[in-house]
């Protein structure tokens, strides 16, 4: 299985980079979604504006960065923040909550309702598992919203995932007046590493502050699509595949391999140039520090100079200099006389 690594989430080769900074603009951090979900994700936070924002599940920080940007506060709640820098200006309006979101976000709802603060837009992205995704939803459909409340919640073609999605206790809430498991649809990966697995998509649900007349219908629109994937993906049950499926499985596993070579082979160049960068920089540091001294001895050369010099010129302004060099005149001459 590959790391996903925020290089690596981040390296998208499907849409050219010209179209994707049009979609979606240019964002510093790994973000784990496809395209079009940048793009529904950034386009429903940039209509709202939302005075206050929720993300359930942050991982590398690249939808909470989408968030911040149209947002007035965000919270952010994940197992571990460490790794965003709370000072980073990026995230000057987001405030990050540690821990399981199964005692945080029940807090943070409880103490918002207290502060009569209501959020208008929640992303739920953490614990993909059945119970995991059900009772997150849960948590937060004990709210009663003060303003139009819009919630995403993400990868609702993982078929647990979308179970929980399904089976969470919408109707609880008479505040829920929409659901839909598949606004934006998922998709089966022919990525080598998740090769057959189904990801992606987004559910979406709205609150509104006015109760619901009727019943709730939990749509899917497109449950067709996904029974159609689900049949030809890894998660089938009975494990049987068509040959195409063995033999895309086989073609893009090797092309991996070669891939994967291919990566290991950079990586070694990297290594032996970082390896160069460091004893050039190493014998940088020794010529700067002979230099430094160098340039010391010959500051304290100078001071001596100097200071002879200054010794020099005041031994020959002194008087008892210029008897002796009267008296030195006078032997002189006195010598040249006898001599003739």
């Amino acid at each position: 299985m590959i790391e996903l690594t925020k290089e690596y989430v981040e390296a998208n080769p499907y849409i050219p980079e010209n179209i994707k900074k049009t979609l979606y603009g240019e964002y510093p951090l790994g973000w784990q979604m496809n395209d079009a979900e940048r793009s529904t994700l950034i386009n429903l936070v940039s209509s709202l504006k939302p005075s206050c924002a929720i993300e359930v599940g942050t991982a590398f920080g690249g939808s909470l960065y989408a968030i911040s940007q149209y947002s007035e506060k965000v919270y952010s709640l994940d197992f571990d923040s460490s790794q965003f820098d709370t000072n980073d200006k990026k995230f000057s309006n987001v405030e990050f909550i540690t821990g399981d979101s199964n005692n945080t976000l029940p807090l943070l709802l409880e103490r918002l309702q207290a502060e009569g603060i209501s959020p208008e837009f929640i992303l739920i992205d953490a614990d993909h598992s059945y119970d995991g995704v059900k009772r997150d939803i849960e948590n937060l459909l004990k709210i009663q919203p003060l303003k139009p409340l819009y919630v995403l919640m993400h990868d609702g073609f993982m078929p647990d995932c979308r179970k929980g999605i399904k089976d969470a206790d919408w109707a609880s809430n008479p505040f829920v007046h929409f659901v839909e498991v598949d606004f934006v649809p998922g998709t089966l990966t022919s990525r080598p590493d998740i090769y057959g697995f189904m990801i992606g998509g987004f559910a979406l649900a709205l609150l509104l502050p006015e109760k619901r007349e009727g019943d709730l219908e939990i749509r899917t629109d497109y449950k067709l699509t996904f029974q159609t994937l689900y049949a030809n993906s890894e998660h089938r049950p009975d494990g049987i595949h068509s040959n195409e499926f063995w033999e895309g499985k086989a073609w893009l596993e090797e092309q991996w391999k070669n891939w994967m070579l291919i990566a290991e082979d950079r990586g070694k160049q990297l290594e032996e140039n970082a390896t160069l960068i460091n004893n050039l920089e190493r014998d940088a540091s020794f010529y700067q520090k002979r230099v430094q001294e160098s340039q010391r001895q010959l500051q304290e050369q100078g001071a001596w100079a100097r200071e002879m010099e200054n010794t020099l010129t005041a031994l020959k302004s002194s008087p008892l200099y210029r008897l002796q060099t009267g008296l030195g005149h006078f032997l002189k001459s006195s010598l040249k006389r006898l001599k003739r």
